[in-house]
């Protein structure tokens, strides 16, 4: 019994240190121009911060939707996307501060203002690939 523990012990550690395939596919892009701009964090991150685990910035060059092949370390991730289109590489809002560029993350969408960390988060390796309806 003890054998089986420690060989499941250093399983679960050997796929936290390893790095997992991870896609993110981003839906509805309506048009064609400026970036997507997409930003991975982990909870030692300040969510929806300037400092990410990992930001990718995806020229637009088709429409209706886009993917992101990454590799990531196994741990608790949130990501969040906006569509940049103007190219100013900020996600422009309105005298409200509600967002004028589409905009998405995952799992989950805040109802008033972004969504916490933890509402937006996932594990991997328990997904494999997350898909993020921008509005």
């Amino acid at each position: 019994m003890v054998k089986v523990v420690i060989i499941s012990f250093f399983f679960f550690m050997s796929s936290l240190q390893s790095n997992h395939d991870f896609r993110i596919i981003i839906q509805g892009v309506d048009k064609i121009q400026g970036a997507m701009m997409i930003a991975i964090y982990q909870p030692d991150h300040t969510f929806l911060g300037d400092e990410a685990y990992l930001f990718k910035k995806i020229p637009v060059s088709q429409s209706d939707s886009l993917m992101l092949d990454v590799e990531l370390p196994g741990g608790k991730y949130a990501v969040s996307v906006y569509h940049d289109l103007n190219g100013d590489g900020e996600l422009n809002t309105n005298f409200l501060g509600i967002p004028k560029e589409p905009y998405g993350f995952s799992i989950a969408r805040g109802t008033f203002g972004p969504p916490s960390f933890e509402d937006a988060s996932f594990l991997v390796p328990g997904r494999r690939q997350i898909t993020i309806e921008i509005e």
